[in-house]
């Protein structure tokens, strides 16, 4: 259980920085000539849901990867 809470802490903590990374890349292809169609603010909305999500991957991962395994086995 505590391993849970750890990486659930760890998830928590990521999320600015995945979507400041999403933020970034966007920014990065905007600057190198791509289309713009969202503001800044779509862009970080998008990157919150993308980071949450990793978030809840990291944290129930191993849960997840037994249950493929009995599904595969």
């Amino acid at each position: 259980m505590k391993y849970v809470i750890r990486r659930a802490i760890l998830g928590v903590v990521s999320i600015p920085f995945v979507s400041g990374a999403y933020v970034a890349l966007y920014a990065f292809l905007i600057l190198a000539g791509a289309d713009s169609w969202m503001s800044f603010d779509e862009v970080f909305a998008n990157g919150v849901l993308i980071a949450s999500v990793v978030a809840l991957v990291i944290t129930f991962y191993p849960q997840f990867s037994r249950l493929v395994d009995k599904l595969m086995a």
